[in-house]
């Protein structure tokens, strides 16, 4: 098991969260605004004082060993942090610094040359473009080699070129870790990501690891358990093909491969047609 969450929650949260990660994987972290998904992020990144339950990274808990977690640990906050006189070199090196990297010199030079950042490494950080910026917090959240790495809507502002080139610095990395994303980019998700979570109202609500094959039916009223597919929600089931719902066309809104059923899901809840709980 690579990271864990145990009825984890702040103090003052009515909700606790409880999941799994057993192996390196994109998970897309998926709800509509407010629905609690930065809070997550920083739940699982450490980033509040106290805590009720437990996270589990490797050998490492949140807990007991806050410190030695939080290094394994990257994130890409929604925006990149900085103060006017910094460059990018000097981001990287208070970063290497906070997380105690060994070699820092030679890791800052890497990781530099693999953003495409050599250039603009003197350059104030405030000078730099959007899409420059956000290689660059990329960049520090994955400075430490971390065994989990949480990005909070790494999207935002990117044009379709600038995305497309941050799913391949991303897939470019070693795939001995997790990236929890979490984005309002729905197509952007389910094209990229092996397992979608969906958050409502503070609580995951729906959880799917996924092929391109694999198939999504929400249906009209709670279907059972079958040998012909797997219920992820009173209302979802998962299966591998589409003909394994032949019983269900006439009682389902909708039922279609995975990257096409979930904007749908999203859409019927935009227009008040449907709702989670």
């Amino acid at each position: 098991m690579l990271f864990s969450a145990e009825q984890l929650r702040t103090p003052r949260a009515t909700q606790a969260y409880s999941f799994t990660i057993e192996q390196p994987q994109i998970v897309g972290l998926m709800g509509i605004n407010g629905a609690g998904k930065s809070s997550l992020l920083r739940l699982i990144g450490g980033a509040h004082d106290q805590y009720l339950g437990q996270a589990t990274l490797g050998r490492h808990t949140l807990l007991t060993h806050p410190a030695d977690y939080r290094r394994h640990i990257g994130f890409m906050v929604d925006q990149l942090p900085y103060t006017n006189r910094q460059t990018p070199k000097q981001y990287l090196q208070l970063i290497a610094a906070a997380k105690q990297i060994e070699n820092s010199a030679a890791v800052i030079e890497a990781t530099l040359a693999a953003f495409d950042l050599t250039q603009l490494s003197q350059q104030l950080i405030r000078t730099l473009s959007l899409g420059q910026r956000q290689r660059l917090n990329l960049a520090q959240a994955l400075l430490n080699s971390p065994s989990l790495v949480l990005l909070d809507e790494p999207l935002n502002g990117l044009d379709p070129n600038q995305q497309d080139r941050f799913w391949q610095m991303l897939k470019e990395q070693p795939n001995q870790r997790a990236i929890i994303i979490a984005s309002h980019h729905i197509n952007e998700l389910v094209s990229h990501c092996d397992r979608i979570m969906i958050i409502d109202q503070q609580q995951i609500v729906f959880d799917c690891e996924y092929t391109s094959t694999s198939y999504l039916a929400l249906t009209k009223e709670p279907v059972n358990e079958s040998e012909h597919w797997q219920v992820l929600h009173p209302q979802i089931a998962l299966a591998n093909s589409a003909t394994a719902f032949a019983s269900l066309n006439q009682a389902c809104y909708l039922c279609e491969p995975v990257d096409k059923a979930l904007p749908g899901i999203f859409k019927l809840m935009a227009d008040g047609d449907w709702q989670w709980s």
